[in-house]
């Protein structure tokens, strides 16, 4: 049975941020989503996937924690929280500023 990859949602705003900050970084959608669907998740509806491509950008592009941690049996709850920082570095590096 061949390998089924789960599906992430980013609005258009979230997209244009990652296209900022991960421009540089070769095939990065597919890295995240392979990687994101070798993990299991408990992640509200209401948070952004941005929480989780934090985490995953801040690791050094990637949700390996240790040889000692089985990824398998482990359930990884993702609280929202760095989404922002993300997005305002975005924004700098575009030399833009968010108005509210």
């Amino acid at each position: 049975m061949p390998f089924c990859y789960k599906a992430i949602r980013l609005n258009p705003f979230e997209l244009h941020c990652i296209s900022i900050k991960e421009r540089n970084v070769a095939n990065f959608f597919p890295r995240y989503i392979r990687a994101k669907s070798q993990i299991n998740t408990m992640m509200s509806d209401v948070f952004s996937e941005l929480n989780s491509v934090c985490i995953y950008t801040s690791n050094n592009y990637t949700f390996y924690m240790s040889d000692d941690v089985s990824m398998d049996e482990m359930n990884i709850y993702i609280a929202p929280g760095d989404s922002v920082e993300y997005i305002s570095e975005a924004l700098k590096e575009e030399n833009r500023i968010l108005i509210d």
